[in-house]
């Protein structure tokens, strides 16, 4: 058992860059931090720590020191252990050591130092003869020569932490041990010490030995010098054989234990010798994660685990929770001695000299088991450990993590990572780089990486010219950007290589991060150099600028012939030059769709003859285009060549030069180029610019931004952007193979016009065509309709497009153009762009007309609901209130999005699809609007930046108003709560982006206390517009009052001050109630309504001095008071209950008193006239007279009340010259009005006032008289005053006296069992009542300071309630500490015959340690508490604590002590099975009853039996129940109870007839007539309850049965 303190000798296992991990004793591994070796390296790694905070240059630290220089692999270090932190159920248990001298060395001085003492030092100065060692102890430094040095670094291999055993303070080191004379105590003994030892005994697991004449030490099985194996299951022998009894040894200290006076030793040779182990290295074919196929047993440690042969491996051990995946308690006979397991390596335990092994299933699975096994571009399946700032940690095994730095969580920018990665998630990634020696993994979830079908490039060697990768850039400069790929490798792009145009500055295109395919160019794996291209393919033709072309500019329109053709361009000779320039296959045509074509009827000799000459760049030559859009621009001469020239607005043609997903780059002539991001590629939401447009389109850009200064222009090239010119080359384009033979070229499909296509499939929303061999079409949903019959909305359409055939040929009209990918509308002039289909009409209106015309508007006929929508629906078309029939494309968690036209889409919020929340469920909205399904819907909004339509269902064929607002004062509507404020109220969504407020006050039409306590986040209701609140636009005043949402019922009333008060409203002295706004030390402002507040000075707060007015009235009370006066817009009020209720806020005196008053007392005094009652806070007392104790008779009040009761009386004389006052208690006396008064002055809702409580008493005590002749059965036995039946039926009294007495007793037995139920009532009420006075008690004396506190501790210092309260007071403060203080107070405070009070004050004590202490603090509360209280009780109230605060782990571990320390406690026991049954644990549960049974004395058996058979009647199996009651019932036959409580169980949780049985063999059982009468009675009253009329009469004729058998007995 390890704790902290303890001194081990351990030897270092592993060493990374921030701890050094450490093999100690028993196979177990500690960690020693890197601000745990030296004091020096701790000042070193703070230095750096504070250089990198500050970004100061004073100190220039490139890295944390290496460790690897300081230890060496299976180097001995004694060290401390610092922490055990304890293991939790996702963490293992951790051990932090230290190597500190001073803390090693801890205890030791100077005087104490001998030779042959081993110390462990570090290096603090180098010196020209030997180091000077810090030793850790004051007043003495070692030196270490360089003879000695050299002698260690050889033995060791390392040189800056030693162990040196110091012989000579100041002269060299050598090897020796502590002299036997040398008096040594545990303080200074110390691990690593070399000594001289006796063999005392064997032990079962190893050997004791003496040394330094009175210590003694332990020698454990694996800290032997040889193996020793058990001889036919035995230790002992083969043990003694080997080491004889007193034979003398030489060991090494290998841990000290101060605490529990235990010293362990080892006689392993590299331990003894103090050298490095090397048993590990001999053997090449050992590494972690080797699997061994015949891993042999040769010795079982039952408890421990098994030691291993494994061919070549010294030894082998398996510890027990390595055995197999599940947990066990015992080690199985299939792993005994000699059997044969396939085993895998998991690690080394330099300690001792063991190969670590597991043998169970899921290590032998692994895939992974080091670092090593991982190569770069590995695919991996991984999950999320931790979400840190930099990236993601990820578990690929137990033993490997990776790391997923910021820049490759995906290809896009993510800046809240914990959406796309969810601790213990699955996560996808790829090897970036591993670094096995440090531990280090990289890995990317990048998509771009993990999905290319790419060669992998992870060192120089594997990159080869022309290659084709991935890479991603880490660094932009201006010579180019920086690649990196996997492993280490790294490459430069230049800049000339970054595109096919000229690069000016990288920085404008690149970003870090960015991925990239690369072209390998050239590679120098020796010097670790490698040059990449971003042009992918090379230029198969050379083409360079001579003097032909110098007379040539750009935007010259010229012939040429085709000389060379390549993949993807051509060389083209220019006529009258003789030049050579450039043409790209994207340019031939301004159509993608027809490049290819157009590409292919190029040949070498094919005669140009009009091309312009695009660009003129120097060395590079001309490049030209046939594009006839660029052609016909450059014969204007308005073409644009410089970013000089371009003008914010104006529109030019140019073509697509690259595009990614976010950034489309456009080119012009020359070098002028523009860019254009996501927001302006499309008027609609799109996702990836990739989608839009391909490299070599032609598009029109508008112009929205110029940068003359850097030259960069930023353009747009939306739809709606479109050039007229575009007309011209998309109406001569030729249609291929069209459906209607009429059709020749796309100009043809003009709007209206009537063609023939073919259907090609029939989808849900849409009818998709063939207009030609190029062109497809589509009949969307909303054009097959004319007009809807009412009840078709909001309904599946019965197959509407049940006529449509694939394969047929249907005619239609053309309605517009629309773009494939994008799913946006075209204009006619801009139909050349991309893949565009043709949008259709069914519509028989639409048919009807001539050729070449369309149904312009929609309109409505009686009950037919006409599409209404104007055509062409468009998103800039539609305006505010439109109207028409959309159909649901789809349904999402929080709206319903609709198809309104081609190119147009609308989305309902949530909250516009009914004004009754129970239809705005997440079942409700999709049940009701599916796929398809059509809607009216009315456009109440528009998102400009997604370009879609805000619409509402709600109302959506009424009249709009003519105001553009959403909603009107008045409205109703439904409403989302987002957040909750007990001070301000409610914000509340009503809308997509509209949002409103719900005053305090506008809650409820009668106010409550905390009213936003029923009210959740998500919560939905109905809520009245009121007003627009002025000082925030955009949001709405709300109410959710019953009156205004129309859900007040007829019987419902309003209370006078709940009502919504104006300013007009306000008189003087008025009662109102509201919420306290603000509160200060001035006073307090009290919100009355939304729109009047009041002040309430600090003078008229309370009646009592008040400290803290801030604490007393906090943000959100509810107050009741009285208006004093109003002056213009402000409004006086005070909270004084004196002014409130006309009472005096103390009574000095009787003439203070006056009549008809209702005043609060305490019953001091009980008398037969009736009661004294003592008014509060005051020595008034007055008579109650019995005849004014209740409406009803009471015959005695002191069966009614106590001394000490608290009463509300009304006073109903007062005689100050007689000085007499007399009361009333008649409930008759107060009304609701002033139970409200109660509850309004006290601040709470629940009080009842003394009155009603009194009335309730008095009406208890009423006689009842219960006939005898009732009971079923009569039977008058002698027999019943047996005295063994007495004692069984538990408690009847001996018989003695008379039998006058005897009669008596008999005839009040009734009575008396009626007095006790009384008695435990009144007892009852009396707690109730006294619970609510100390809440009331509590009000009233304002306990807000730790001053009132103490002044209320002095007259009552045995309250365990009021010393709680005060350390809640402490804590509602964040002030532990003192709360400490109080219950260490409280401790001393209460009297030690108060046994019950401090025990709730220790629970108390602990409940505050366990929530805000450690569990060490915890547990020294509990120690303290134990030995102060029962201590029974006391593990019981922390078992609890445990439970409640749901930590398992330490509750089980708890119950396990008290079994085995409380192991005759029946409710230890019955605690300890319930608590596993709470945690559903059934076999422990199981187990733990079989334990009970084998630890209780016999006597208490069936007490635990019967507990544990009920609980299987009520959570387990009834049948297991039944069978404990058996085995109990067999062994006491004549126990009534069990019977009783048997009968009961299968009442309640059996059958009618088993529990038949039951009471058909009690009938049958000997025992006294009054018992026999009761099981008669039960069973009577069972079959009338669950049985039938037979079986009542049944049971009626056996009892008279029994009766005549025991008369005539």
């Amino acid at each position: 058992r390890l704790s902290a303190g303890m001194s081990v000798l351990a030897a270092v296992k592993e060493v990374h860059d921030m701890e050094i991990v450490m093999s100690l004793p028993n196979q177990l591994t500690g960690y020693v931090s890197i601000t745990e070796i030296s004091n020096k390296i701790t000042e070193l790694v703070e230095k750096i720590a504070e250089n990198d905070d500050e970004d100061s240059d004073e100190v220039e630290m490139s890295a944390l020191p290496d460790l690897r220089k300081y230890v060496a692999i299976g180097q001995l270090l004694p060290c401390v252990i610092l922490e055990v932190e304890e293991k939790s159920a996702s963490t293992r248990r951790r051990v932090e050591l230290t190597l500190k001298p001073d803390l090693v060395n801890r205890h030791l001085e100077a005087k104490d130092l001998v030779e042959g003492m081993a110390l462990l030092g570090s290096v603090q100065s180098q010196e020209d003869h030997g180091y000077v060692i810090d030793l850790g102890i004051a007043g003495m430094n070692g030196f270490l020569s360089n003879d000695g040095a050299s002698e260690y670094i050889e033995r060791v291999n390392k040189g800056k932490t030693v162990s040196p055993h110091l012989c000579n303070l100041h002269h060299r080191l050598i090897c020796t041990q502590v002299p036997p004379s040398h008096v040594l105590t545990f303080e200074t003994l110390k691990p690593g010490q070399l000594v001289q030892a006796k063999i005392d005994s064997h032990l079962s697991n190893g050997l004791l030995l003496s040394f330094l004449g009175f210590f003694k030490g332990t020698v454990d099985l694996f800290h032997l010098d040889r193996t020793i194996l058990p001889v036919d299951g035995d230790i002992d022998k083969p043990l003694a054989n080997a080491y004889k009894a007193n034979s003398k040894l030489r060991a090494r200290v290998l841990y000290v234990d101060r605490e529990r006076k235990r010293v362990g030793l080892s006689l392993k040779p590299h331990v003894v010798q103090w050298t490095l182990y090397n048993g590990f290295s001999n053997s090449n074919s050992v590494d972690v994660g080797t699997i061994i196929e015949d891993a042999k047993v040769i010795r079982m440690d039952q408890g421990q685990g098994l030691l291993l042969s494994c061919g070549g491996i010294e030894a082998a051990y398996v510890q027990m929770w390595r055995i197999a995946d599940t947990r066990i308690d015992k080690i199985d006979k299939k792993y005994r001695v000699g059997s044969v397991h396939r085993a895998r390596v998991i690690g080394f335990d330099y300690n001792a000299g063991l190969v670590q092994v597991s043998l169970q299933p899921r290590v032998l699975a692994m895939q992974f088991m080091k670092y090593s096994d991982l190569k770069p571009g590995m695919l991996l399946k991984g999950h999320v450990l931790k979400i840190i700032d930099n990236g993601v940690i990820v578990t690929i095994e137990d033993t490997i993590r990776g790391f997923i730095p910021k820049m490759h969580f995906a290809d896009v920018v993510i800046s809240k990572p914990e959406k796309k990665f969810k601790v213990g998630g699955e996560v996808k990634c790829q090897v970036i780089s591993v670094d096995a020696g440090k531990k280090k993994l990289l890995l990317t979830a990048r998509k771009s990486l993990m999905g290319a079908d790419l060669p992998i490039v992870s060192k120089f060697e594997d990159a080869k010219p022309g290659m084709i990768t991935m890479g991603v850039v880490v660094a932009v400069r201006q010579f180019g950007c920086i690649v990196r790929f996997y492993g280490d490798v790294q490459g430069l792009a230049p800049t000339a290589e970054l595109s096919e145009n000229t690069v000016k500055d990288p920085t404008r295109l690149f970003t870090v991060g960015q991925p990239c395919k690369c072209r390998v160019m050239r590679v120098d794996p020796r010097n670790n150099k490698l040059t990449v291209s971003f042009k992918l393919t090379p230029s198969s033709v050379a083409v360079t600028a001579g003097p032909a072309s110098e007379h040539l500019n750009v935007g010259d329109v010229v012939s040429g012939k085709v000389i060379v053709l390549s993949k993807d361009s051509a060389v083209v000779e220019l006529d009258g030059s003789g030049a050579h320039a450039t043409l790209p296959k994207a340019h031939v045509s301004d159509h993608p769709s027809h490049v290819n074509r157009m590409f292919s009827l190029l040949r070498e000799g094919s005669i140009l003859r009009e091309v312009v000459v695009l660009s003129k760049r120097g060395q590079r030559g001309l490049t030209v285009s046939l594009k006839p859009v660029l052609v016909s621009l450059a014969k204007s001469g308005d073409i644009l060549q410089d970013v000089s020239n371009a003008q914010v607005g104006i529109r030019v043609p140019g073509f697509v030069k690259s595009v990614t997903d976010s950034t489309c780059f456009v080119g012009f002539f020359g070098e002028a180029f523009g860019m254009a991001k996501l927001h302006n590629m499309s008027d609609r939401y799109v996702l990836k610019g990739t989608d839009l447009y391909n490299v070599g389109q032609t598009v029109v850009a508008y112009v929205t931004e110029v940068d003359q200064e850097h030259g960069r222009m930023q353009i747009s090239v939306a739809q709606g952007k479109d050039l007229t010119t575009m007309a011209s080359v998309t109406a001569d384009m030729a249609l291929h193979d069209a459906i209607d033979p009429e059709i020749k070229t796309l100009g043809d499909l003009r709007p209206g016009v009537a063609i023939k296509v073919l259907v090609k499939s029939v989808k849900p929303l849409q009818v998709n065509v063939v207009v030609a061999k190029d062109l497809a079409g589509r009949i969307p949903l909303h054009e097959l309709f004319d007009h809807l019959n009412s009840d078709t909305l909001v309904k599946d359409l019965p197959n509407p497009f049940r006529a449509f055939k694939p394969g047929n040929v249907v005619k239609c009209k053309v309605v517009g153009f629309r773009r494939a990918k994008a799913f946006n509308h075209l204009p006619f002039s801009h139909t050349g762009s991309g893949q565009m289909m043709v949008e259709l009409t069914v519509r028989t209106a639409d048919l009807a007309l001539p050729s070449g015309r369309l149904q312009e508007h929609d309109k409505r006929k009686g009950n037919k609901v006409i599409m209404g929508w104007p055509r062409p629906a468009s998103f800039d078309s539609l305006k505010f209130g439109d109207v028409g029939v959309g159909f649901v494309r789809r349904v999402v968690k929080n709206s319903v999005w609709v198809h309104i036209a081609p190119d147009t889409y609308g989305r309902i919020y949530a909250l516009e699809l009914s004004n009754d929340p129970r239809d705005l469920t997440t079942e409700a909205i999709q049940r009701r609007f599916t796929k398809s399904s059509a809607v009216m819907c009315k456009v109440i909004g528009k998102d400009t930046n997604r370009n879609v339509l805000e619409l509402t269902v709600k109302n959506a064929l009424s009249k709009f108003p003519s105001t553009d607002a959403p909603v009107q004062v008045g409205q109703i509507v439904v409403g989302r709560v987002t957040k909750v404020d007990a001070v301000l109220g409610l914000r509340v969504q009503i809308g997509e982006n509209l949002f409103g407020s719900v005053h305090l006050t506008d809650i409820s039409d009668n106010y409550k206390t905390n009213p936003t306590k029923i009210f959740k986040v998500g919560k939905l209701l109905r809520c009245c517009v009121i007003g627009k609140n002025p000082s925030k636009s955009g949001l709405y005043d709300l109410s959710l009052r019953a009156s205004r949402v129309g859900e007040l019922k007829p019987e419902d009333t309003l209370e006078g001050q709940s009502q919504e008060l104006s300013l007009q409203d306000i008189r003087e002295g008025m009662i109102v109630r509201g919420y306290v706004r603000s509160s200060s030390d001035k006073g307090c402002i009290v919100s009355l309504s939304k729109s009047v507040s009041a002040l309430v000075k600090v003078r008229s707060l309370s009646d009592a001095y008040i400290k803290n007015c801030s604490a007393m009235f906090p943000p959100g009370l509810l107050v009741r008071g009285k208006i004093l006066s109003v002056k213009g817009r402000r409004v006086d009020m005070t909270l004084k209950r004196s002014e409130i209720t006309g009472v005096p806020s103390r009574i000095s005196k009787l003439t203070d008193v006056k009549e008809g008053m209702k005043l609060r007392a305490t019953v001091a005094q009980i008398i037969p006239a009736g009661l004294i009652l003592q008014i509060n806070d005051s020595n008034v007392r007055g008579l109650c007279h019995i005849s004014e104790l209740s409406d009803k008779y009471i015959k005695n009040p002191a069966d009614v009340y106590k001394v000490g009761d608290a009463v509300k009386a009304v006073v109903r004389k007062v005689d100050p010259e007689k000085k007499k006052l007399s009361f009333g208690l008649k409930a008759s006396y107060f009304t609701e009005q002033d139970a409200r008064d109660d509850m309004d002055l006290d601040g709470s809702d629940d009080e009842v006032d003394e009155s009603d409580e009194s009335e309730g008493r008095s009406s208890d005590v009423e006689v009842i008289n219960v006939d005898s002749d009732d009971d079923a059965i009569s039977v008058d036995d002698d027999s019943d005053s047996d005295d063994n039946d007495d004692e069984e039926d538990g408690g009847d009294e001996e018989e003695t006296g008379d039998g006058q007495k005897r009669s008596e007793r008999k005839k009040s037995k009734r009575q008396r069992q009626r007095a006790r139920n009384e008695e435990e009532e009144r007892v009852s009420r009396r707690e109730t009542q006294i619970a609510k006075q100390a809440a009331r008690d509590e009000d009233e004396l304002q306990l807000e300071s730790a001053e009132d506190f103490d002044r209320v501790l002095l007259g009552e210092p045995n309250s365990s309630v009021l010393w709680i309260k005060y350390m809640a007071f402490h804590m509602q403060l964040a002030e532990v500490d003192r709360a400490r203080d109080v219950a260490e107070r409280a401790l001393k405070a209460i009297g030690y015959r108060e046994e019950r009070e401090r025990m709730n004050l220790w629970v108390a004590y602990m409940n505050l340690e366990n929530m805000y202490g450690t569990q060490l603090s915890l547990l020294k509360v509990f120690e303290r508490a134990a030995a102060a209280n029962d201590p029974k009780a006391v593990y019981t109230q922390l078992a609890r604590i445990y439970e409640r605060t749901d930590k398992k782990e330490l509750a089980e571990q708890l119950y396990k002590t008290m079994t085995k320390k409380f192991n005759e406690s029946c409710k230890v026991w019955v605690a300890v099975a319930n608590f596993y049954l709470k945690t559903g644990d059934i076999e422990q549960w199981r187990k733990i009853q079989q334990r009970a049974l084998q630890s209780l004395p016999q006597r208490k058996h069936a007490k635990i039996l019967t507990k544990f058979a009920q609980t299987e009647f009520k959570f387990g199996e009834p049948e297991r129940g039944r069978t404990l009651f058996e085995g109990i019932i067999s062994a006491y036959p004549k126990r009534v109870d069990i019977w009783n409580i048997y009968l009961d169980m299968e009442a309640s949780y059996g059958d009618v007839d088993s529990t038949r049985r039951v009471f058909e063999r009690v009938i049958t059982i000997k025992t006294s007539s009054k018992k026999m009468k009761s099981f008669f009675k039960k069973y009577l009253e069972f079959e009338k309850r669950k049985g039938t009329p037979e079986g009542e009469q049944h049971v009626k004729e056996a009892a008279m049965a029994y009766v005549a058998k025991v008369t005539t007995a």
